[in-house]
C-alpha cells in the first residue's frame, strides 16, 4: 500500500492531490472546518442533506468532543489544530 502525502504542482494551475488514506481524512477534516466556519458567518451549508448538527457529529469523530450548535466555533478550532498537526506530519512533495 502507498503511503499517504500531499503533492503540490505549480506547473497546473498549483493543483493539490491527496494521496492515501491519511491525506484523503486531511482534505475531508478541512472541509468539514471550512463548512461549519461558512455556516457560523453566513448560514451557508455545503448541501441540502447537511445540517450544523451533521457537522458537529462529524467534527466530534476527529475531535473526540461533542460541540452544542453555539458552539461551533470551538469546533473549527479544534479542526484547525487537528489539520495543523496533520500537515506537518504528512511529506509534502513539490513537482512542475
Amino acid at each position: 500500500m502507498e503511503d499517504s502525502k500531499i503533492i503540490y504542482s505549480r506547473s497546473r494551475g498549483e493543483a493539490t492531490s491527496y494521496i492515501g488514506r491519511d491525506a484523503t481524512q486531511l482534505f475531508r477534516v478541512n472541509m468539514i472546518k471550512t463548512s461549519i466556519k461558512l455556516y457560523v458567518k453566513c448560514g451557508l451549508i455545503p448541501t441540502r442533506g447537511v445540517t450544523i448538527s451533521k457537522l458537529l457529529k462529524m467534527a466530534e469523530v476527529y475531535t473526540g468532543r461533542k460541540y452544542k450548535r453555539s458552539e461551533a466555533m470551538y469546533a473549527v478550532e479544534d479542526l484547525h489544530n487537528w489539520v495543523t498537526c496533520m500537515v506537518s506530519a504528512l511529506p509534502i512533495e513539490e513537482v512542475e
